[in-house]
């Protein structure tokens, strides 16, 4: 059984950020460039990965957008997704 909490506000996701461990990672639900997808965030050695998945229901293939980046600190990480999520609904470390 996977482990599971809800982190109520971006402010504080930005705080769980600073203190995610290798084998944890963060789902958010909300509008990336516009578009309502999935965004994981896990953190290694080497900095952040991130992934966005738009939530397209019924949509398999080229339409489907996913999206990787790697950012090598929380300060590229954090002002990448200060500038591109917008109204988060939802937001789980696990």
């Amino acid at each position: 059984m996977a482990y599971e909490e809800e982190i109520p506000s971006f402010k504080e996701l930005l705080r769980e950020l600073e203190i995610l461990d290798a084998d944890a990672g963060i789902r958010i639900e909300a509008r990336y460039d516009g578009v309502e997808s999935y965004i994981f965030i896990t953190r290694s050695g080497q900095g952040f990965a991130m992934a966005v998945h738009t939530k397209m229901k019924n949509l398999v293939g080229p339409g489907r957008r996913v999206e990787f980046r790697h950012f090598s600190n929380l300060k590229q990480l954090t002002n990448h997704l200060s500038g591109t999520v917008k109204d988060p609904r939802r937001i789980f470390k696990y």
